[in-house]
């Protein structure tokens, strides 16, 4: 893949976790880690039968060019059409030197 095919703005948006003082209960927070270029690609139903991805709910695949150190519970905002991206999981294409994210856009009832 050359780099013209990595058309795609991501803010990568990185967790943190912290207690609420009142509560004590976990807080999480999402701050903004920088911008990533990679290249998006809807997944066929057929493609996400073949991943094994039955029980996950990721309806694309994202590659990123080299390795950033993404966490599966960071998030991806499209700066294209500001939707927000979460990450159901991570491989590494070691042949093409690309992380490959499965991920899906976060929904109004999640």
């Amino acid at each position: 893949m050359n780099a013209g095919k990595y058309d795609r703005a991501l803010t990568w948006l990185q967790r943190s976790v912290s207690k609420d003082n009142t509560t004590g209960q976990d807080k999480q927070t999402f701050t903004a880690n920088g911008t990533l270029w990679g290249n998006l690609k809807e997944l066929s139903a057929s493609k996400q039968l073949a991943f094994g991805m039955l029980n996950s709910q990721a309806t694309m695949a994202i590659r990123l060019r080299q390795w950033p150190a993404i966490n599966p519970e960071d998030r991806l905002r499209d700066k294209r059409f500001n939707d927000l991206i979460v990450i159901d999981g991570i491989s590494h294409d070691h042949e093409a030197n690309e992380l490959v994210i499965y991920a899906h856009k976060l929904s109004e009832v999640e």
